[in-house]
């Protein structure tokens, strides 16, 4: 599976694609490839792919607009600012079905029924922890803040309504929206979250357990301890280490990124201590 963009008659699509393999050591050739999701997305395209325990695909789009004018990450009818979830193992006539347990599945209001929840901006990068199964995601902001969010099934994560905790389209009224665990203003500490991953790692003690994500623009790394999600507390564990721009384990759970800036891949090997 992989997730890429396209330019299509001038436009960015965000495309989901498969390509069959039978044999791992022969190359996958474009000829084999079979598009599942192709979205119209000129901004925020989003971009993790993840299988959780339960087996389906979780997806995530970015809102494809600049301050989401027409609402799309509110459209349940476009999938636009939302994560999906789908079966892939079951392909029917689009190359999957949609879990019978997905929130929308089976409506009549013509609702798309691989949503697995809405309101989101650009949900650049996303994980699915190994031991409590949380969907977290690291939202990217707009104008004033950064967010991360703990995803339930169906919930409302309030973009364009909500930029973090404050009111950013005022246009819409807020309801039941679910809030951000955790947000920092634009400033010193950055600008551009990029979600990680919950470190389940045996060589840093310090972080067993935390949220380890980053800021693209400033380089600096966080260790966040969600275990109490109404007063979590961070931790900077690295600063000005290029443009982070996704985290990934090893088979031992120890963490790495990628620095845009250098083109490396790099590992968490330490931290500086520092809490706030």
């Amino acid at each position: 599976m992989i997730i890429y963009t396209s330019k299509i008659n001038r436009e960015n699509h965000l495309i989901v694609s498969s390509f069959p393999i039978s044999n791992i050591n022969n190359p996958i050739t474009l000829k084999t490839e079979r598009i599942l999701i192709d979205i119209l997305c000129n901004h925020h395209q989003g971009g993790t792919l993840e299988f959780c325990k339960d087996g389906y695909l979780y997806i995530s789009i970015g809102d494809g607009q600049d301050k989401d004018p027409e609402n799309q990450a509110q459209n349940l009818k476009i999938l636009n600012g939302k994560i999906l979830r789908i079966d892939i193992k079951n392909e029917g006539s689009k190359g999957y079905t949609i879990p019978q347990d997905n929130p929308l599945f089976n409506n009549k209001l013509g609702y798309r029924e691989e949503i697995f929840a809405y309101g989101f901006r650009n949900p650049f990068r996303f994980s699915i922890d190994s031991v409590s199964n949380s969907l977290l995601v690291g939202d990217v902001g707009q104008e004033n803040f950064e967010e991360i969010n703990i995803v339930n099934k169906g919930g409302n994560y309030g973009w364009p309504i909500m930029e973090g905790t404050a009111h950013f389209n005022k246009k819409h009224l807020p309801y039941n929206l679910q809030k951000p665990i955790f947000t920092y203003k634009h400033g010193i500490e950055g600008y551009s979250i990029t979600g990680g991953q919950i470190y389940r790692g045996h060589k840093i003690d310090a972080i067993k357990g935390k949220y380890i994500y980053a800021d693209y623009i400033t380089g600096a790394i966080w260790a966040l301890d969600i275990s109490n999600p109404k007063s979590p507390k961070n931790q900077l564990i690295g600063q000005n280490l290029g443009n982070i721009s996704s985290f990934n384990v090893d088979k031992a759970n120890e963490i790495y990124f990628c620095d845009l800036t250098s083109g490396k891949i790099k590992k968490i090997s330490g931290i500086k201590e520092k809490t706030k």
